[in-house]
């Protein structure tokens, strides 16, 4: 347990002391949410990406994520985001990214949808 520990540690550690490469990563996926449309957003994704949804019980491709993120935000406001890095691992031209996604969103009116995420890119 404290050798789990020591490492979660040294992860935190080397997140502040990211390479460029890292920070270039990083700095892309905060401009990612910091998108208030879908023309922001799309371009954050990889043709060839592929992966869950909120509450999709199987990975969808960006195709597929289209009209959810067009609902997305038609449906709700945010009002309020935190990204807290958890990892973020380069290998050559990938980048795996991991962090928790604290989000408050507001409903626009009339509209009603639940909300809970997992995030995992991976970047090429």
């Amino acid at each position: 347990m404290v050798l789990r520990q020591h490492e979660a540690w040294s992860e935190l550690r080397a997140l502040r002391e990211r390479t460029a490469a890292q920070q270039e990563v990083w700095e892309f996926e905060e401009a990612c949410w910091a998108g208030q449309d879908l023309e922001a957003l799309l371009p954050c994704f990889h043709d060839d990406y592929f992966g869950w949804s909120i509450g999709s019980p199987v990975p969808l491709s960006k195709e597929d994520r289209r009209p959810f993120f067009a609902r997305s935000f038609e449906t709700e406001e945010t009002v309020f985001l935190h990204l807290k890095p958890l990892a973020v691992k380069v290998h050559g031209n990938v980048a795996i990214v991991l962090y928790l996604a604290t989000t408050t969103t507001k409903n626009k009116p009339r509209v009603r949808r639940p909300r809970s995420r997992a995030v995992g890119p991976t970047y090429a």
